[in-house]
């Protein structure tokens, strides 16, 4: 029934970004719940079906591509990634992996670069004439 509903959303806001990641992750919690009950003859086993959730997230990752100023979550790069490596294609699934640790070291010199920000400023404030 949950699965109707997302559809439902990425059907009315085809744009949302975070629709088309909340279906993927759900997606891929089907296929994990699925396989954990060993019901081996559904769809939702089969490796083919990581292709649905993979076209999901890309999707998703596209839409925030051509958003300007949007930060590109490291770990939506990296489950890209790593539905590539189940869908046994190696080479896709490495660049994916490569991306997302670019993202990560991204993320962290920017972090970095905040925190010397705020520290030069702090200097500055303290600073009497």
């Amino acid at each position: 029934m949950a699965i109707e509903y997302l559809k439902k959303v990425v059907d009315i806001k085809p744009d949302d970004a975070e629709a088309w990641i909340e279906l993927a992750e759900y997606l891929e919690g089907v296929n994990l719940h699925e396989s954990m009950n060993g019901k081996e003859n559904v769809l939702f086993f089969s490796s083919s079906f990581y292709k649905f959730p993979v076209t999901a997230y890309q999707k998703s990752l596209k839409l925030l591509e051509d958003t300007a100023d949007a930060v590109i979550p490291p770990d939506l790069v990296n489950n890209i990634g790593a539905l590539h490596h189940k869908l046994n294609k190696f080479a896709e699934a490495s660049s994916f992996y490569k991306r997302a640790a670019d993202a990560c070291d991204q993320l962290i010199e920017g972090g970095a670069s905040a925190v010397r920000w705020k520290k030069e400023k702090k200097k500055k404030d303290y600073i009497v004439f």
